[in-house]
């Protein structure tokens, strides 16, 4: 399909209506609040404090990300190195003096790094744009296209320009866990929910990393059903942390969920008794009538 040119008022297959295109179709002037989330229990549980501030981190790391990426890739191995070393001082074993030349010198480069990443945001147009979101999916191991990363974004670009600044991040997560049909727009969901729950940003999900936002959620006797739905049911120790998977195997993971969503769902359950009844249709064949 086509995508509309900037300005465009098309909005994209399956996508919900804008809150403009809400309030200009019922002649309602008042604003329209953000959908929230049903929880498993029926409890109605907006978005968590976790969670937006998590979300907010995972913004202002995908802003730019093209440019900070080259700082990041000497970044990264720097703060676990200087994590690994800090954690050796409590060893008694250790000799304290052995580490501190190198302890001090991570330290001096970690925090020069920061500040250049620091800088690099602080300067940013505050919009996250394909190339951004293209770099970032090749950091996770994703093989996708720029096409393919463009229509990502165009699902929940609500001013067709482009990007995917703050308020249309927050409005598709909104969107996303309140969604109970399998229909809304999410790919581009799924990439930031696993940069939410990676909060060391080593390109990773661990049991550890995901429990606390998974109980705020849905409680404790849903949160191990969530974390088996992700690891699998044996969720053996495969990494640091509890065991961890990378993207492609959480985006598998997730993928299946929406589609049990979608079919446990009216809409679904309507399609599948169709579908059903076609196939039983097409499965009968009328007896043939003798022509001689």
């Amino acid at each position: 399909r086509q995508q509309p040119a900037s300005g465009g008022s098309r909005r994209p297959r399956g996508r919900r209506p804008t809150d403009r295109e809400m309030r200009e179709s019922s002649n309602n002037s008042s604003t329209p609040a953000l959908p929230t989330v049903l929880a498993d229990d029926g409890i109605c549980k907006p978005m968590t404090p976790q969670e937006e501030a998590q979300l907010r981190r995972v913004y202002n790391l995908l802003c730019d990300y093209g440019a900070k990426q080259g700082v990041l890739k000497v970044l990264r191995p720097k703060q676990e190195r200087l994590a690994f070393l800090r954690s050796k001082l409590d060893d008694e074993e250790v000799a304290e003096a052995a580490l501190a030349t190198e302890l001090q010198t991570l330290s001096c480069e970690v925090d020069e790094l920061s500040k250049d990443v620091a800088n690099l945001e602080a300067a940013s147009d505050g919009r996250i744009t394909a190339a951004d979101f293209l770099e970032a999916l090749k950091a996770l191991g994703a093989k996708v296209t720029k096409e393919e990363v463009e229509e990502m974004i165009w699902e929940v670009d609500e001013n067709l320009d482009g990007c995917i600044d703050w308020q249309e991040l927050r409005l598709t997560f909104q969107r996303n866990i309140s969604d109970r049909t399998g229909l809304e727009p999410s790919k581009l969901f799924h990439v930031v929910t696993f940069c939410l729950f990676d909060q060391n940003d080593n390109h990773r999900v661990s049991v550890d990393e995901t429990m606390s936002m998974l109980y705020a959620r849905y409680g404790r006797s849903r949160m191990e059903l969530k974390l088996k739905e992700l690891f699998g049911h044996e969720m053996i120790e495969t990494g640091t942390q509890g065991g961890e998977i990378d993207f492609p195997t959480y985006l598998k993971a997730v993928e299946k969920t929406q589609l049990l969503t979608f079919l446990n769902s009216p809409h679904g359950k309507a399609q599948l008794a169709k579908a059903g009844s076609v196939k039983k249709t097409h499965g009968h064949c009328p007896p043939r009538e003798n022509t001689r």
